[in-house]
Order: C-alpha cells, then structure tokens, then sequence
C-alpha cells in the first residue's frame, strides 16, 4: 500500500543590500504663509538639483518629489485664547541610492538643513538579484525535502518515493519572502562623514511537498 508523506521545507539566504530607497520631508511653519512656502521652494530646489547632479553621476538611479502643500491652524493659549494663524507647508522628496558612501554624505549635509526631515531609508535587493536568489532557495528547498522524505520512507519500511505536489507554502500565487534587516549606522572613526552601514537582506522560501512512498 502506498504511503503520503507531506514535508514542509524552508530555505534562506543572505544577501547584500544593493539599493537604498531614501524618503525626506522638507517642513516649515511661521505666521507669514508667503516666508514659510518660500522657505520649503528654496530647500526644494537646492535638493533637487543636487539630487539631479547625483542622478547623472550615477549615485542615484531615480527620484521624484511631491507638490508642495500649505495648511494653516489658528491655534489656543492656555487661557482659551486663539493666537495668529500658523502656516505649515511641506513637501516629501524620494531618492533611490545605488552608491551607500554618497548616501550618507548626501543625508549628513541635507540634515544640516532646519526644514529638513529623514522619514525613512528602506533597503532593497536588485530584481535581477531577488529572482536568481528565489530560483536558487526554491531547487534548495525541494532537494532537502526529497532528503527527508526518503528518510521517513526508509523508517516506515518503504523503498521508492515520488514526489506528486510543489507548492509554496502559505500563498496561493507563491513568492519568496523578503525581510528586511538592514539598517544604518553612523560611524565618526576618522571622518565627520555619516557611513551607512546596511546589514544582510535575509531571502526566505518556504514550501510544501507531498511525496508518495511504495
């Protein structure tokens, strides 16, 4: 009689950051809503042009940046009393790095700036990178499932095993998962510069094979 065995397997690589995605937020307030916009217009352009320089230099592969918004409020004292109306205006900016040293010098000298805001740096694979290390994880993983297999056949006193279904495991359409765990650091040592350090992107497969044993 024919025996099923189902295993579950799981693979995982390491793998270099190969890409920072940066977010920043220029922000300014003031009573005067012409100085306040005007402030955030001028941050704006100067990251901008510097950002295109970076482009050109190939330090960035793309960027964008959002339209510049204004908002006020008229806010209370303690007392209950309302005060002059205070503008806000902003706008957010996204850069994708490809070179980490020119990322740090661009983050430390952007700070400088008051109107300046670091919302975010997320840090990603190449496609090219994801896919040859998912291809990899997934013949990983079924080879180690067809190993253990044969190994609960052998002790259920079987000899043979076919495998009958792939699947991966905890998603109808499959798909590696990627969990980010890089992050930076700031590193004075010798230099004044900001060196962001990113660690490993751990590439994980996870899978369900159904194997049956004679």
């Amino acid at each position: 009689m024919s025996l099923t065995i189902r295993v579950h397997e799981t693979a995982t690589r390491h793998c270099p950051a190969e890409r920072a995605d940066l977010q920043l937020r220029i922000q300014a307030e003031g009573t005067d809503k012409h100085a306040v916009t005007e402030r955030v217009r001028t941050v704006l352009r100067l990251l901008t042009d510097e950002l295109a320089d970076l482009e050109r230099g190939g330090a960035v592969r793309r960027w964008s940046n959002e339209q510049v918004t204004t908002w006020s409020d008229r806010p209370y004292d303690p007392d209950g009393r309302r005060l002059p109306h205070t503008h806000q205006t902003s706008a957010d900016v996204q850069a994708r790095f490809a070179d980490f040293e020119q990322l740090g010098h661009a983050v430390e000298q952007w700070c400088e700036i008051d109107e300046v805001r670091v919302q975010h740096v997320q840090w990603e694979l190449t496609t090219a990178t994801r896919n040859e290390a998912s291809n990899s994880l997934r013949a990983q993983a079924v080879r180690s499932a067809d190993e253990h297999a044969h190994q609960y056949a052998r002790a259920a006193g079987k000899q043979a095993i076919e495998a009958v279904v792939i699947a991966d495991s905890g998603s109808a359409q499959g798909g590696p998962e990627f969990r980010e765990q890089a992050r930076f650091v700031a590193s004075s040592g010798s230099s004044t510069d900001l060196r962001f350090a990113p660690r490993r992107i751990a590439v994980t497969i996870a899978i369900d094979v159904e194997f049956l044993a004679s």
